[in-house]
């Protein structure tokens, strides 16, 4: 079959793009990548100097969409890659035939001698330009260089096509390098572009092979970079097959032993998925047209009628390698059902007018990580195809993609930072002391305080000064501290505010901070044991020595020693008493959403506490415990049994009630 063709086909899989780059379509809808521009060419030099190569006039429709330092290349200074249309094509590369093709394997490629007079060494230069888009092609504008401190890379779906597959349809859109870039100049954005065509009867490549490729240019690409860059965090987007190509891309780098590749891992911090098939998906016409041809196995991998053992597995395998609890994969889901191909026999052609069927259920695009939040699951009005096409003007889906994209970027970076930090730390464990350790974790608490609004600029800050306050932080004699509120009243973004404050590099408080947020409708959030080993899991990180205080409970009773309230209290009380202990600082915000059986027990072991160690005993724990909650009866005569209890009262105009 005619490669053009089988572009077209692919269009009720993946895109309808990447057939309109073939050179035999219409011209005005084709996008060229242009590679090996000198370093000193601008937008306006470049498009100049393209004009007079092409013996076209200054008043044609021939523009530079995008200008990019090119990291894949190896010269120094490093050549500039860019986007280019033509409302008339010239003839040098009208057509596949064309005495300018690289190579009659390569149709869509072309060289093309710059005319110009440049000064040495950029004399003599030839610009390559295609339509193919394989490999990476950096989308991030020139001009923000200087800010890009986090890579995006964006994997297209099994007979797509780079640039094509995201490409406004019936226009000139492109939203990861017309929009993303301004939006947000911190990514640097890469496209990935990958072979796969549905009805190539001359290649055997499957998902492994594409997947290994992918692995081999990633890590290269990622070397490349300055030294003390090659840590910056990674964000996916992926499409369709484009997932399980990012999937087994986390296990097989994972599995290397090159530290660069493990790295490379380690940097990821999530991804869009964007109807990932993770359990199958609807594939009998494709069946049909694949027939016996070498796609046929990739046709049963993704076959949701039957592999559910070897789906099952690869899913295992990828939690096992991506087993960061603080990572976040956002999965966008169709709506909307796909024409499916059937033959013309007429023509002998497969067209793209068959029945419409939901390509990817909601459940398969959704599938994912145990720990994967349920708010990260959005549904999209497109089908298979559209729901990466946007509008410049869509308000609704597009607003979410962007919306959920500036969540991963703001997140990126401090993820990112204490990944690396908590492996350091982690390294200095002993076996024993590090199982421990990662017994007592099971959810991800930095990612809870991130879903608490950062405070607006002039609220707050009064707390700093409140003499209660005050008494508690800086005071002897005082260990318990209530602050209740109103609904509405901003309590955890006031817990946020002094657990920031109280962390920050211009902390006036350097000693340990621990902290829980409960939330009553997150299972990971709402129970006092949960809350106890997030606290000592962050204790033990900050201060190693004192995890030999809950050794002997992991000895003795194993795992189930976390399932004990008065054990894991038992533990945080022996070793913020211990001599080497540093202060520390417990911030609980809403016990109130905390389920009710573990909160009556909580409140009166931190009661116990507070009565039992008040005054100035010199024998007390280095711990002082600051409780947020609103002022439910139960909480208030709990803690107040405590001697002088301390509290402060929120209420909704924000002043408050102190006694």
């Amino acid at each position: 079959m005619d490669p053009v063709k089988q572009r077209k086909l692919a269009h009720h899989t993946e895109q309808d793009e990447s057939a309109k780059t073939s050179p035999m379509l219409d011209n005005h809808k084709k996008t060229f990548r242009v590679t090996g521009i000198p370093a000193s060419h601008d937008r306006k030099t470049l498009r100049q100097g393209l004009i007079k190569a092409f013996h076209i006039g200054e008043t044609s429709d021939l523009i530079v969409h995008s200008l990019v330092s090119d990291q894949c290349d190896d010269t120094s200074p490093q050549q500039r890659v860019a986007t280019v249309t033509f409302r008339v094509l010239p003839r040098q590369i009208s057509s596949a035939t064309s005495e300018h093709s690289v190579s009659e394997s390569t149709p869509d490629e072309w060289s093309v001698r710059l005319e110009e007079e440049l000064p040495l060494p950029a004399k003599n230069v030839v610009l390559y330009f295609d339509t193919n888009f394989t490999g990476f092609t950096p989308l991030s504008s020139v001009e923000q260089d200087d800010k890009h401190v986090i890579d995006c890379v964006v994997i297209h779906g099994w007979g797509g096509h780079a640039f094509g597959s995201f490409k406004e349809r019936g226009g000139q859109f492109m939203w990861l390098r017309d929009d993303i870039p301004s939006l947000f100049p911190q990514l640097r954005i890469w496209l990935y572009g990958y072979e796969s065509k549905l009805t190539d009867e001359t290649s055997i490549e499957s998902v492994d092979d594409w997947c290994h490729t992918f692995c081999n240019l990633l890590v290269d690409l990622r070397a490349k970079t300055k030294t003390d860059q090659r840590k910056r965090p990674l964000i996916f987007i992926v499409h369709s097959l484009g997932g399980w190509i990012f999937k087994e891309a986390m296990v097989e780098l994972s599995r290397r032993s090159d530290p660069k590749a493990k790295d490379t891992v380690k940097c990821t911090y999530g991804a869009l998925f964007f109807g990932v098939p993770s359990q199958g998906m609807n594939v009998e016409a494709l069946a049909t047209m694949v027939g016996q041809k070498p796609q046929r196995a990739t046709i049963a991998l993704l076959d949701g009628r039957i592999h559910h053992r070897l789906r099952a597995k690869q899913h295992q395998e990828f939690c096992d390698a991506f087993n960061f609890k603080h990572s976040r994969i956002i999965k966008f889901f169709e709506t909307s059902l796909s024409e499916t191909v059937k033959l013309n026999t007429e023509r002998n052609q497969w067209i793209q007018n068959g029945d419409r069927v939901l390509l990817v259920s909601p459940d398969s695009a959704t599938s994912g990580r145990s720990w994967d939040r349920y708010e990260d699951h959005i549904s999209l009005k497109g089908n298979h195809s559209t729901i990466v096409k946007f509008r410049p003007n869509d308000r609704t889906d597009y607003q979410q993609v962007r919306s959920k994209l500036r969540e991963l970027v703001e997140e990126a970076e401090d993820a990112i930072r204490l990944r690396f930090a908590s492996q350091s730390v982690h390294q200095s464990f002993s076996e024993e002391e590090y199982k421990c350790l990662q017994t007592l974790y099971h959810s991800d608490y930095n990612e809870h305080k991130s879903r608490n609004p950062v405070r607006t600029a002039g609220t707050c800050k009064w707390v700093l000064g409140h003499r209660h306050y005050l008494q508690w932080k800086d005071g002897k004699s005082s260990n318990l501290l209530w602050i209740s509120a109103d609904p509405g009243c901003g309590k955890s973004v006031l817990a946020r505010f002094l657990i920031d404050r109280l962390s920050g590099s211009d902390a006036e408080y350097r000693n340990n901070l621990c902290f829980f947020f409960f939330k009553d409708d997150n299972d990971q959030q709402n129970s006092a044991i949960l809350a106890l080993r997030a606290i000592l899991y962050q204790l033990f990180e900050t201060q190693k020595e004192l995890i030999k205080h809950a050794i002997p409970h992991f000895k003795r009773k194993g795992a189930k020693f976390v399932e004990e309230i008065h054990t894991l209290w038992e533990i945080l009380i022996r070793s913020t008493s211990d001599q080497s202990a540093r202060e520390t600082i417990c911030i609980i915000d809403a016990l109130d959403e905390c389920n009710k059986q573990s909160r009556i027990v909580f409140m009166k072991i931190v009661a116990d506490f507070s009565k039992r160690y008040a005054g100035n005993d010199a024998n007390r724990p280095h711990l002082k415990v600051l409780i947020t909650s609103r002022g439910y009866q139960d909480i208030e005569l709990s803690l107040i049994r405590s001697d002088h209890p301390l509290t402060i009262r929120l209420r909704a105009e924000d002043e408050d009630d102190s006694r």
